[in-house]
């Protein structure tokens, strides 16, 4: 049986391997492909070490669907502006928390 990896662990093997088919590409590909290819090894590899073991998430929806009043009520306060109008286009908003120091 295959021991559990973490997330981080999963990540770092999965960017790793991609960088081994980027390579592999070279001189295959067309550079534009390898070049953008590179691009995204390199970003995945910077957000991986940016915050291990932070989980991020993303609340996706058509216009008007409650995405912000959701990110409200899930934050505890009024960081997002609601209307009852469409489109409010507020610009992209992030939150950070931290677990409680007693744990989840």
């Amino acid at each position: 049986m295959r021991a559990r990896r973490s997330a981080e662990q999963g990540l770092a093997e999965n960017v790793g391997l991609l960088e081994k088919a980027v390579s592999a590409a070279r001189g295959h590909l067309d550079e534009s492909v390898v070049a953008g290819a590179e691009t995204v090894v390199a970003r995945a590899g910077e957000r991986g070490s940016l915050a291990p073991g932070t989980t991020v998430a993303a609340l996706l929806g058509a216009t008007g669907s409650g995405k912000s009043s959701l990110l409200n009520a899930v934050v505890g306060d009024n960081v997002a502006r609601v209307a009852p109008t469409r489109p409010t286009a507020d610009p992209p908003h992030a939150e950070t928390f931290a677990p409680p120091p007693d744990g989840p």
